[in-house]
C-alpha cells in the first residue's frame, strides 16, 4: 500500500492520503499508548494473514521423508542404467558371454543395485534429517523474532509510558513547589509590611 496508510482498527487515528515525506497528512495522535499497541497489533495481524498459511505447511513438513522415498527408485533407475551401458559395451565390441559368466555378471550386478539401494536410503535418511532439522531451526528462529519484536515493543511502549508518568508527576510535584514558594514570599512581605506599618 504504497502512498496510503492503513487504517489503524482500535486506535484513535485515521491515516488519510499521504502528500510525501514532509509531514503532511499525518495523524494526530491523541493516545500514544494505543496507538502503539494497534500498530502492533496490525502487524502481527498481517503477519499471520501473509505468512501465517506458508509457515503451517512448512510446520507440516517438518517429518518429510520425500528424500528417503526417492532413494530406492533412483538407485534402481541408476543400476538399470549402468547395466544398460554395460550390456551395449559388450555388444559394441562384440564380446561373448558364457552362460557362466553371464549368470556371474547378473549377480554382481544384482549385489550392485542392492549396495546402490541400501548406501543410497541411508544418505538419504542423513539428508532428510539434515533438512528437517534445518527447516525447525529456520522455524524456530522466525518464531524467536516475530516473539522477540513484539516482547520489545511492549517493552518500550511500558517503558515510554512510565516515564512520561514520571515526568507528569515530577512537573506536578515542581508546580506545587514553585506556588508554595510563591504564597510564601507573598506571606512574608504581607508580614513586613504589616510590621512596618505599611498595612
Amino acid at each position: 500500500m504504497i502512498g496510503r496508510m492503513p487504517v489503524m482498527h482500535g486506535a484513535d487515528v485515521q491515516y488519510g492520503q499521504m502528500s510525501g515525506y514532509g509531514g503532511q497528512g499525518l495523524p494526530t495522535v491523541s493516545d500514544p499508548e494505543k496507538t502503539y499497541a494497534s500498530i502492533t497489533r496490525n502487524e502481527y495481524q498481517d503477519f499471520v494473514s501473509g505468512f501465517g498459511q506458508f509457515e503451517e505447511q512448512l510446520i507440516g513438513q517438518l517429518d518429510d521423508t520425500s528424500i528417503i522415498d526417492e532413494a530406492p527408485a533412483d538407485a534402481r533407475q541408476q543400476a538399470d542404467i549402468q547395466a544398460g551401458v554395460q550390456q551395449r559395451n559388450l555388444e559394441r565390441y562384440g564380446t561373448q558371454l558364457t552362460p557362466a559368466q553371464r549368470q556371474e555378471m547378473d549377480r554382481a550386478n544384482q549385489r550392485q543395485e542392492q549396495l546402490s539401494v541400501a548406501g543410497g536410503t541411508n544418505e538419504a535418511r542423513i539428508a532428510q534429517f539434515e533438512q528437517n532439522q534445518r527447516m525447525r531451526s529456520n522455524l524456530m528462529n522466525i518464531a524467536s523474532g516475530v516473539y522477540g519484536d513484539a516482547l520489545s515493543g511492549m517493552g518500550n511502549a511500558a517503558g515510554n509510558a512510565a516515564s512520561r508518568r514520571q515526568a507528569y508527576n515530577q512537573a506536578k510535584a515542581q508546580t506545587r513547589a514553585r506556588n508554595i514558594g510563591a504564597v510564601g514570599q507573598i506571606g512574608g512581605m504581607v508580614a513586613g509590611a504589616w510590621m512596618l506599618g505599611l498595612l
